[in-house]
């Protein structure tokens, strides 16, 4: 059990082992407004950063380079102001407002949202639910993550673990929203303090982890001539077009995957989750990319194959200059997110 913990974690290395790296941020050497080094990191990230404060306000900040949420949190610490997610985690505000208590865990931060108690009059059990969400570099490519957390939890001497009820939920933008349910903390298992008051517990402190489920990167694949069948191999994976078929009013064009062993796997009702990035284009002579209009997989351990169609009045029958690009995910692996979350207010 676990009755203390530290003030905020930051986790700045590289992460959990099995993790991808993080983004390493370098901001300029010169003084910089808040404007300038949002400026910098986005451009740097492709993560879309506003504010509401002064762009222009001036920051003196302890390091100018680093991996990106340290860096970023220093940021919105110099500036007096707090993160903010939106978009479904493909943007970032520094606004106004107290900044919750977080923890970074190399490419992950995970932030408490909320913090409710309730208490059911039928049964006379309480609870206690801690919002968190899970936010990570949107380069990289997340599909899977434990629905809840396991770890462990303390409000001075009241402490125990945490018991995950759900699985695991399919993931499909840069951050995930987990609803951590606790039994209803006790006011009363407050301490007395050196000059003999008693004080009740008022802050609650998280400790666990997240498996997740990812790729180092999205994997492309060129391929110049469509006339003809290619095969092409990249950081172990095996990927296949067929020539395109003409079927009716349309072209279907075969693609097949073969990745390297792993120990991931999924559960039947899962499909399809590891493809759910997966994108073909045609590319014509001009250099106009064209999306199919629907697309068919069949999955097994390792292995997939993909019908991708489309139009064929938009495609000549030659395909004379037509290329195509095709994006997947790299091997995939499964690692976990730590987390530390201490002095988290109690409602």
């Amino acid at each position: 059990m676990v009755r203390a913990f530290a003030t905020l974690l930051l986790i700045a290395s590289a992460g959990t082992a099995g993790q991808p790296a993080t983004t390493p941020i370098t901001l300029p050497p010169a003084a910089v407004t808040l404007g300038e080094a949002l400026g910098s990191i986005q451009a740097q990230t492709g993560l879309t950063l506003t504010t509401t404060l002064d762009p222009k306000l001036p920051l003196k900040l302890e390091r100018r380079d680093g991996p990106l949420w340290p860096l970023l949190t220093e940021v919105a610490t110099a500036a007096g102001g707090r993160l903010s997610v939106a978009s479904k985690g493909r943007a970032v505000a520094v606004e106004k407002g107290v900044p919750p208590p977080a923890s970074i865990d190399g490419a992950f931060r995970v932030a408490v949202k909320q913090v409710a108690s309730r208490r059911d009059f039928d049964t006379g059990k309480g609870v206690t639910e801690v919002t968190l969400e899970v936010h990570w570099e949107p380069r990289l490519p997340v599909f899977r993550i434990d629905s809840e957390p396991r770890g462990t939890f303390a409000a001075d001497s009241f402490n125990g673990e945490m018991t995950p009820s759900a699985g695991k939920s399919a993931v499909g933008g840069t951050t995930f929203t987990s609803v951590v349910r606790l039994p209803a903390i006790p006011r009363s298992v407050g301490g007395q303090s050196a000059s003999g008051q008693i004080h009740a517990v008022d802050k609650l402190s998280l400790a666990g982890k997240f498996t997740v489920t990812a790729a180092a990167k999205m994997l492309q694949f060129r391929v110049a001539d469509t006339t003809k069948p290619t095969t092409l191999t990249q950081d172990g994976v095996m990927f296949t077009v067929q020539t395109p078929r003409k079927v009716g009013d349309r072209w279907d064009v075969p693609v097949d995957l073969v990745y390297p062993p792993s120990k991931v796997e999924f559960e039947s009702f899962e499909a399809g989750v590891w493809l759910s990035r997966n994108r073909l284009q045609l590319i014509d002579p001009a250099g106009k990319p064209l999306d199919p209009i629907n697309e068919d997989f069949r999955e097994s351990p390792g292995k997939a194959n993909l019908v991708y169609r489309f139009p064929a009045g938009k495609v000549p029958a030659d395909r004379a200059g037509w290329s195509l690009v095709y994006e997947t995910p790299s091997p995939l692996v499964e690692f976990d997110v730590a987390f530390t979350l201490s002095n988290i207010p109690l409602p």
